[in-house]
């Protein structure tokens, strides 16, 4: 077969409660540094570790398309909306390993996640199917290797340091704040069309944009 090299695949889980610009910028950078050839937004249904969303799943799976449409590298699984039970990490890559059994998996996850790996569900089998590729919390604040015994493998992320948080846009939202530039042109107006996260007053006040 010569030289062939399998595809490098970047999957990246969470609950998008909105998607926003630093989701993107973590995957745009996981995408350049580790030549992936495409990267997966997996929307969790329910998480096990985390509170419910605010948004419904179909709701999430609409902004995370709305996001990264015209991104030809980028793609969105359902995966785990399709699920009855909760969004486990495990099962969601093993699916992976069948769908694109040649691929090598990259996991792309922030680093409170990843230090906290041992709490995941069947976490040594994990770690042995992927390579972790970590979003540092602060430049301070070296990524340190998951507590047990497993042979987890992973890379830092060199990625711009961005303060967005999805809890911080349903705030702005429910308080009729402008979030304009802290999600993508096309979830901002999805935002002020549904308002998944209510909203007090009419946000036309943001000047037609």
């Amino acid at each position: 077969m010569g030289n062939y090299e399998p595809r490098k695949i970047g999957i990246f889980g969470g609950s998008f409660d909105p998607v926003h610009t630093g989701h993107l910028i973590v995957a745009e950078q996981a995408r350049v540094q580790f030549d992936l050839a495409r990267v997966y937004f997996v929307p969790a249904k329910a998480s096990p570790l985390k509170k419910a969303c605010r948004a419904n799943a179909r709701q999430r799976l609409t902004m995370l398309q709305l996001a990264t449409r015209g991104n030809a590298h980028f793609a969105v699984s359902d995966l785990e909306i399709k699920r009855t039970s909760p969004s486990y990490t495990y099962e969601t890559v093993s699916t992976f390993t069948v769908r694109h059994p040649a691929a090598v998996l990259y996991l792309i996850t922030g680093q409170d996640a990843f230090e906290d790996l041992p709490a995941w569900h069947r976490y040594q089998e994990l770690a042995r199917l992927v390579r972790f590729l970590v979003a540092p919390r602060s430049p301070d604040r070296p990524v340190r290797r998951p507590a047990g015994d497993a042979p987890v493998r992973f890379d830092v992320l060199a990625s711009p340091r961005v303060e967005i948080s999805s809890t911080q846009i349903r705030e702005w939202c429910r308080g009729s704040k402008c979030v304009r530039y802290l999600v993508p042109d096309k979830v901002f107006a999805y935002l002020k069309r549904k308002k998944p996260y209510g909203s007090g007053k009419d946000t036309r006040r943001d000047h037609g944009h």
